[in-house]
């Protein structure tokens, strides 16, 4: 991502500005502020990536199914085994880390949190690691701030992502899948 200056107000998480994002590929319907200004981001991994460029703010979502049944730490490992956890939350500051039944029926860890960027920025994350069955979800919400100065409108996007971005995910059921490709 880039590492130029953003002012405060460049996510508005007014509701009018929010709208939903798919991808047929995963599945799955993301829930997000500024809609119009997310851009899908082709991947060569068989993931769903989108980026808000004006707020510095990325969203990774995918699902994977295992062969034997599966927890949510079986998930959470598997997914860092496929390298979907940056290396650079190991410097991840701890914000919240609980459990939550969701999106649908998964058994889901949610972990907020906050690390240094590699010039200066302030990174807040949030991830989450489901299992249902199995199938696994990783959903992982990466936003950027230019310093601790702007803590507060991090702290803000942290939160709209954990309450509504993943707190409104939803994974199709065959009957409503788009006709229409997005992605």
């Amino acid at each position: 991502m880039a590492t130029v200056q953003t002012p405060s107000d460049d996510l508005p998480l007014t509701a009018a500005s929010w709208g939903d994002l798919h991808s047929t590929i995963e599945e799955l319907t993301v829930h997000v502020p500024d809609a119009k200004n997310w851009s899908i981001v082709k991947s060569s991994k068989p993931v769903f990536v989108a980026e808000h460029k004006k707020s510095r703010t990325a969203l990774l979502a995918t699902t994977f199914v295992e062969s034997n049944l599966v927890n949510r730490a079986m998930c959470e490992e598997r997914a860092r085994e496929l390298g979907l956890v940056p290396k650079a939350m190991a410097n991840a500051r701890t914000i919240e880390d609980e459990p939550m039944l969701g999106p649908d029926d998964f058994d889901t860890r949610v972990w907020v949190s906050m690390r240094p960027g590699e010039h200066g920025e302030l990174v807040g994350d949030v991830m989450a690691f489901g299992a249902r069955v199995r199938k696994c979800l990783f959903f992982h919400v990466a936003t950027i701030v230019s310093s601790e100065k702007e803590a507060d409108t991090l702290s803000e996007r942290l939160a709209a992502t954990r309450l509504h971005v993943l707190g409104d995910l939803k994974l199709d059921a065959i009957e409503d899948v788009p006709r229409a490709a997005e992605h």
